[in-house]
């Protein structure tokens, strides 16, 4: 929470739980930058609806445009809170990080933009993904799911945007990296930029291309938030 202070993120709204904090366990291969994580979700997995709602009451999205939602607290209060966005007017943004199987096509219904990697995109879509054309045959599945915007993040490979309203998908590549430390963290760091420059009026299109090259410099240092260019 000290660390979120310091960067002038609001905490107004922190809960505090007589479980720990959740923890993720990293590990990394050195020689390709690759990882593997292990959460415990600890105190996250106590928000459940009635605490959303509780915050909700309090005004937590009064005032806010975009709603992004991850995967580490129960799903049922993330559907809750998309729901809720979507019915007041805002943009939703749902990463399915970390992915725990399928998911209801309500949820997706709710979701401005989906984003989720190759793994993921796996086993939401039903679609194996291992390259481009995998990955737009997943958002493409996603979509007519109820998704408006989907985009399959591809690491190295860049990304697939799958735009509400854009008949073809938009391959848009990131910049190479010669060197890749650590890859932790980056999905994050790409969701983040996304949200922002969405936020700021970019094209969904920008969005993508922006936070491709801001999650290209994050692995190339170790660790997460630390990693994250200023």
């Amino acid at each position: 929470v000290t660390n979120f202070a310091d960067h002038k993120v609001d905490t107004r709204f922190v809960l505090r739980s007589q479980l720990p904090t959740g923890l993720a366990q990293i590990w990394v291969d050195e020689a390709i930058g690759d990882n593997r994580i292990v959460v415990y979700e600890g105190a996250a997995g106590q928000l459940n609806v009635d605490a959303a709602n509780n915050l909700l009451k309090d005004g937590c999205l009064d005032g806010v445009d975009i709603v992004v939602c991850q995967n580490e607290i129960p799903l049922d209060t993330t559907l809750h809170f998309l729901r809720v966005a979507h019915e007041g007017g805002k943009i939703t943004m749902f990463n399915v990080a970390p992915a725990r199987g399928s998911l209801p096509d309500a949820c997706l219904g709710y979701v401005s933009v989906l984003v989720v990697n190759e793994s993921e995109a796996s086993q939401i879509s039903g679609v194996e993904v291992s390259c481009v054309q995998s990955a737009t045959s997943a958002a493409t599945a996603l979509q007519r799911r109820g998704a408006r915007t989907v985009v399959v993040t591809l690491g190295a490979q860049g990304c697939v945007l799958l735009e509400e309203g854009v008949a073809e998908p938009e391959v848009l590549a990131c910049p190479k990296v010669e060197k890749v430390v650590d890859t932790s963290g980056a999905g994050d760091c790409w969701v983040g930029c996304f949200a922002y420059y969405l936020s700021v009026g970019k094209s969904m299109k920008e969005c993508c291309r922006r936070a491709g090259e801001i999650a290209s410099v994050s692995v190339r240092e170790k660790g997460t938030q630390a990693s994250y260019p200023a």
